[in-house]
């Protein structure tokens, strides 16, 4: 962005006001239309004069988080004289991501950790939540941990085929929330049997 104004000094100095660690200032700014050293002596004292236009090109990161951000710059001439601008930078989208990306819980349907980053949070905490399974019976049981965990199961055996269904996971906080669709399957029940040929192995109910 463009930061612009107008004086008569001699020179201007450029400088945060506060701790700004994440934005450099630039070496030069234009003053009057010539590249001029932050703090340095303007060429030709065009304010001698009159007042001449000034501008100072700024680039930002982006903002991860879901606060605005705000820093804010100190103009000062050569007499000591000060301008402070207060530059706002939007808040960023709430993001929610799950690790793995698809779960596969066993058929016993024992719990399986999963690892939870979320910018609403200090602690990146989902939503405690059962979501009924669509095939079969029991629930997906979703439980929040802590410092960025969480852990899913079922609370029924499989007893049936394998099954699969998307979840969305939701962050606790009740100002921004972030969600994210996860795919979530649990490994169905597996059985041998013997035949007069030999012997084979029944998988999700199917020969293989």
């Amino acid at each position: 962005m463009t930061v612009e104004g107008k004086t008569n000094s001699s020179k201007l100095t450029f400088a945060w006001a506060g701790s700004v660690t994440d934005v450099t200032l630039p070496a030069k700014y234009s003053a009057n239309g010539t590249q001029t050293n932050n703090a340095a002596t303007i060429t030709g004292d065009p304010g001698a004069t009159a007042e001449f236009p000034f501008s100072i090109e700024l680039e930002f990161p982006k903002n991860d988080t879901i606060e605005e951000v705000i820093r804010t710059l100190k103009v000062t001439a050569n007499g000591g004289q000060a301008a402070q601008i207060a530059i706002k930078q939007a808040a960023g989208d709430a993001t929610l991501s799950v690790s793995p990306v698809e779960i596969t819980i066993p058929q016993s349907g024992s719990a399986v950790s999963v690892n939870v980053t979320s910018n609403t949070s200090p602690d990146c905490r989902i939503m405690s939540m059962q979501i009924p399974w669509k095939e079969g019976e029991g629930n997906i049981v979703i439980t929040p941990g802590s410092n960025g965990t969480a852990s899913v199961s079922s609370d029924v055996a499989n007893e049936g085929l394998d099954r699969e269904q998307t979840v969305v996971f939701r962050t606790t906080n009740s100002g921004v929330q972030a969600s994210v669709s996860t795919a979530i399957s649990q490994i169905g029940k597996r059985q041998a049997f013997a035949v007069a040929e030999g012997r084979f192995l029944l998988v999700g109910w199917k020969y293989v």
